[in-house]
């Protein structure tokens, strides 16, 4: 008499594999968290960030006054930009080049940093951004779908 197969110790095996890489890509993540910015608190760009009025909270994402003040950054958030591979700067705004650490600390500065203003929208930053970086429609739908699930406003 033949033997019916069993797998649930395959499936078993095979769901601790499954969390043993998200755990690894959880891990990786928090580092990030935890390391995010940092440049920015040691010289130069701290310096320059307390040399201007950074409290932005009164001005809307991409108007006319917000990108005003963010000239007045210029040089320091170039430098910055061009060294955090969490911005599409790092990559020369190619997001094919991003990996998917990198999209996901993006997307999370993103919605920090609508956080500041009074009238933040982490979906109108995306739509700006999206704009701004040429960001391909894949990745866009990704991140308005991952936005959606989060349930960020």
């Amino acid at each position: 008499m033949t033997r019916k197969n069993d797998s649930a110790s395959d499936t078993l095996k095979h769901r601790h594999e499954v969390i043993d890489k998200m755990n690894d890509i959880c891990m990786r993540l928090m580092q990030r968290g935890v390391m995010h910015d940092d440049s920015k608190l040691e010289p130069p760009e701290k310096d320059a960030l307390d040399a201007m009025d950074t409290n932005m909270r009164h001005l809307s994402y991409g108007s006319a006054e917000y990108m005003d003040k963010i000239k007045e950054a210029g040089p320091m958030l170039e430098r910055h930009r061009e060294n955090a591979r969490h911005h599409p700067e790092y990559h020369g705004n190619d997001f094919a080049k991003m990996d998917l650490l990198d999209v996901v600390e993006m997307l999370c500065d993103w919605k920090a940093a609508t956080m500041r203003h009074q009238d933040g929208d982490i979906l109108k930053s995306l739509e700006i951004n999206a704009k701004k970086y040429d960001m391909p429609e894949p990745v866009r739908a990704m991140l308005e779908n991952t936005i959606k699930n989060m349930k960020w406003k």
